[in-house]
């Protein structure tokens, strides 16, 4: 290297040195939202609505009953569940002993590699949620390998159960209160709604890569 050049580096080194420091800025303040408990479940139920999503809203003794409401409406004749969640349980332990349901409850056994032929042939599947976000009207699904990701994404009709006590205004509210950052699983979808896409000219279709059908439960 040749003096001169030598000489540009250390200069440049020099004067990079005696730059100060950007100024740090304020940490950006999210509003908070003062929605009660019923505006919450209003706001959020409003949101997914807008979007084609449909919503029922139930007592903890009803909403099974809701559940073989629309499992009737619909003519869903198999129905996919996990018996590993709670969800899964009160399904097993009430709707197996209802003689009026024409519905075949699968469980899902993984591994999911094995299970993946069954469950292109389910017409619906039925997941918990890790809660909600009333302000952007989604839905947030917590996939583990007790409920992976496939069972909201494969079956034409998705049915997410919400909690009430669960439904966050915003989304900054829900990571805190959710405790995200403490044990994140692969991969956190936030959905409002049936899977829809955008042709070149901006022509609008539902369920292309995913369920066509987005139907929420809020167990109040």
């Amino acid at each position: 290297m040749s003096e001169s050049a030598k000489e540009r580096i250390l200069f440049t080194m020099h004067s990079a040195l005696k730059q100060k420091s950007p100024e740090q800025n304020e940490p950006m303040m999210f509003p908070l939202r003062h929605w009660s408990h019923e505006e919450r479940i209003d706001i959020l139920r409003q949101n997914l609505e807008s979007v084609r999503s449909e919503v029922f809203v139930s007592s903890k003794n009803s909403w099974l009953d809701t559940l073989s409401g629309i499992l009737k409406s619909k003519q869903i004749k198999t129905l996919l569940y996990s018996p590993e969640v709670d969800i899964g349980k009160e399904i097993e332990s009430t709707l197996n002993d209802q003689a009026s349901i024409q519905t075949e409850l699968v469980q899902y056994d993984g591994p999911i590699e094995e299970f993946k032929p069954r469950l292109f042939e389910i017409d619906a599947a039925v997941t918990t949620t890790k809660g909600a976000i009333a302000e952007n009207g989604a839905i947030v699904l917590w996939p583990d390998q007790n409920e992976p990701r496939l069972m909201s994404l494969v079956p034409p009709i998705h049915i997410a159960v919400v909690k009430a006590a669960t439904i966050n205004a915003t989304f900054n509210e829900a990571l805190e209160s959710g405790k995200w950052t403490e044990g994140m699983p692969s991969n956190i979808v936030l959905t409002s709604g049936p899977s829809k896409t955008a042709d070149i000219e901006l022509v609008l279709a539902f369920g292309v890569h995913g369920p066509k059908e987005l139907v929420v439960i809020i167990i109040d």
